[in-house]
């Protein structure tokens, strides 16, 4: 006899079979999914080092302001969704709810910082002592047995080192992002002060300093790994090197105390902005390849202006300043500057839009739309926006005052005008010499208020002078230098 099928059942069975199928797909997309933002995310760490880094980057934390452990504060950087300040003893990052994710001991005597990305890479300038570190864990420490002169990190991971040598006068040495080393480079010549890696290459440049006729001689070589001589190199005579930026386009930025440079990767001059007579006192990079100076006057007084210039090294603005700033940074199209406890906001245009007084203010670090900064026990947050308003209220304030003020001296003088001239009835002679003290009384409370308002208008045709006299010097493009030809005695790899 046939046997019954229940198909009813039948269907069941396979639609739970397919169901399990699916969620086994799923969740094995998931993993793939979340393994690969880990590595996207944070690089060649190792996957529990991600984990971490990750869990402590989206845990919340009780908000700003928080309370600053103690030492002495020595600067504030940005990561990725991170911030990074550096303290005489230890480093610390937080995240953006106020969580501390990074609290280490660094044992630096002048400890600096090179951020990539959602690492950075923090090294004792004239000591021997390098770590890495992700946002929330040290990744490894590089141990050196010299003199480190400057140091710099790339996205991919790689990071270079300039220091001493033992058998030459200095020497780069490029790791990956495991601590080994990739190419070693020795200069018997010329010690290497700067150094500066491409983010998506395994590229780098050096800045080297000599001496030529009594004068500073600075060489800036372009390196491909593991190629042994420079691909090319180009002599600035008279020049001090002072930093070198490797950007992203293989444009290379070069600051010295004379001028900013723009080379292509064959290191030829393609753009220059020159200080003029003024001096360079700092300098800061924003987004875009944006670049801000501060340029003090050659008289002797703390004045000076601060520049921005965009990435093809063309002059957006220039702010006069009467006193140097203790900060400067760029970020969202906004210039900030503080100076003697105030933080000052400037656009593009060289406009002042914010102007905002903390007490006790030190550090100031800009993320997005937020600026981060401390006081004397705390670090704080304010919004760019939040400082715009609570200008324009104070202005406001301000200005109602000043009308309210005016009018009730037109009022008072109005009032004995009148008393006066109903005194002034009860004698010829008393009533002349009563109109014409209260005539002159009026004439002098006029007189008064007409030269307060000219006084005001004289301050406001000051101002609009010194904003119109603040645009922007026009900056040539010097011609490019010849290229030196590669030193094999001064330039050996190992």
């Amino acid at each position: 006899m046939a046997q019954l099928i229940d198909f009813q059942k039948v269907r069941r069975r396979m639609w739970r079979k397919r169901l399990h199928n699916l969620l086994f797909l799923a969740g094995f997309a998931a993993i793939v999914f979340g393994v690969s933002f880990l590595v996207y995310h944070n690089g060649n760490m190792d996957l529990r080092t991600a984990v971490n880094t990750v869990t402590a980057e989206f845990a919340s934390g009780s908000g700003y302001p928080v309370v600053l452990p103690g030492g002495r504060l020595l600067g504030m950087s940005y990561m990725d969704n991170g911030l990074i300040i550096t303290a005489d003893s230890n480093l610390y990052t937080y995240n953006n709810t106020g969580r501390r994710m990074l609290d280490v001991q660094h044992g630096m005597i002048n400890p600096t910082i090179s951020v990539a990305g959602s690492r950075f890479l923090a090294y004792d300038r004239g000591g021997t002592k390098v770590m890495l570190f992700s946002r929330s864990n040290q990744l490894r420490q590089v141990s050196t047995d010299f003199a480190i002169y400057d140091g710099d990190m790339a996205r991919n991971g790689n990071f270079a080192l300039a220091s001493r040598s033992d058998r030459h006068l200095s020497q780069v040495i490029a790791y990956n992002g495991d601590g080994n080393i990739i190419c070693r480079y020795l200069f018997s010549r010329r010690p290497a002060v700067c150094v500066s890696l491409a983010d998506s290459k395994d590229a780098m440049t050096v800045g080297l300093l000599d001496a030529q006729n009594g004068d500073f001689l600075s060489v800036i070589s372009r390196y491909q790994f593991p190629i042994e001589n420079p691909t090319a190199s180009i002599e600035l005579p008279g020049e001090l090197i002072l930093h070198l930026n490797y950007q992203d386009g293989s444009n290379i930025r070069a600051i010295t105390d004379q001028r900013v440079i723009l080379f292509n990767s064959d290191m030829k001059e393609t753009a220059s902005f020159s200080y003029g007579e003024q001096q360079l006192i700092r300098f800061q990079y924003g987004e875009d390849g944006k670049l801000a100076l501060y340029l003090r006057d050659a008289t002797g007084e703390r004045k000076g202006r601060a520049v921005v210039l965009n990435d093809h090294l063309e002059a957006l603005c220039s702010v006069p300043q009467n006193a140097d700033p203790n900060g400067m940074a760029l970020e969202n199209g906004i210039l900030y500057l503080s100076q003697s406890g105030e933080i000052l906001l400037y656009n593009f245009t060289g406009k002042q839009t914010g102007h905002y007084a903390i007490n006790g203010l030190g550090l100031i670090q800009p993320m997005g739309d937020t600026l981060y900064y401390t006081t004397g026990s705390e670090l704080c947050t304010i919004t760019s926006k939040e400082i715009m308003d609570r200008t324009f209220q104070r202005g406001s304030s301000k200005n109602a005052s000043e009308s309210s003020s005016t009018a009730s001296q037109r009022r008072e003088s109005s009032e004995e005008s009148e008393s006066a001239s109903r005194r002034s009835s009860s004698s010829d002679a008393e009533s002349s010499k009563m109109e014409q003290s209260a005539s002159d009384r009026w004439a002098m409370v006029k007189d008064a208020l007409l030269g307060s308002e000219s006084e005001a208008a004289s301050q406001d045709g000051e101002k609009t002078e010194k904003t119109s006299s603040s645009q922007p010097d026009a900056s040539s493009a010097s011609e490019a230098s010849s290229i030196s030809e590669s030193d094999p005695e001064s330039e050996v790899k190992e």
